[in-house]
């Protein structure tokens, strides 16, 4: 072989040999993101259609002396007790719902104490940040355990409506406050002499819980 060829050779030996290794890039792992589509759950109880708040409350009612509005008011009696409530979301801020209370009446003498159905519906009216104020109606039926007020008779229907307020506390849970004129009557006409009724403001505190 010529020189030159040999010479060619050789260099071509040396560079293959001084050429560094390039290491193979290792195959890129498969990696899996998740994305939250749902942020962390608002505190407070939810009013949208379908959801449901049990109530724990108590009451306590401060009785309006003579006519007030329409209503003819002749009772005096302070009273107070607790009760609970279920509500159900018809429709975004618009709830129906019921409940039972027991009262105590401060009567003269031994205390008159009574249950109290209602039917209820309730309307959200406005909203600042988390905190709603809300509108009730109520109709219902007292069952006592003697007259109220007293020259009336054991049984009463009864109706209410006026504002409250619901607080958040938790997820699912919040505090509300109402004050609602609430009237009680036999319905046996103002003539009749078993037919005292009564006004009173009634002030309610309770906790709300939402399912």
């Amino acid at each position: 072989m010529p020189a030159r060829w040999t010479a060619l050779a050789a260099t071509a030996a040396l560079a293959a040999c001084a050429t560094p290794r390039v290491p193979a890039r290792p195959a890129l792992e498969r990696t899996s993101t998740v994305v939250a589509t749902e942020g962390p759950q608002a505190i407070g109880t939810a009013t949208e259609e379908g959801s449901l708040q049990v109530v724990a409350r108590g009451h306590y009612g401060i009785p309006i002396l003579g006519k007030s509005l329409f209503w003819d008011g002749n009772g005096s009696d302070h009273d107070f007790g607790f009760g609970g409530y279920g509500y159900y979301y018809v429709a975004d801020g618009i709830a129906l719902g019921a409940g039972l209370n027991a009262t105590a009446f401060k009567v003269p003498g031994a205390d008159t104490y009574g249950l109290e159905f209602e039917a209820i519906s309730r309307f959200d009216i406005a909203r600042y940040g988390t905190t709603r104020v809300f509108w009730d109606f109520t109709g219902g039926w007292l069952q006592s355990t003697d007259g109220i007020p007293p020259g009336g008779t054991e049984w009463n229907m009864t109706f209410s409506f006026g504002p409250g307020i619901d607080i958040p506390l938790d997820v699912g849970q919040s505090l509300q406050i109402s004050t609602i004129y609430h009237h009680k009557s036999n319905a046996l006409g103002s003539q009749h002499d078993r037919n005292p009724s009564q006004n009173e403001i009634r002030t309610s505190v309770g906790l709300a819980w939402q399912f």
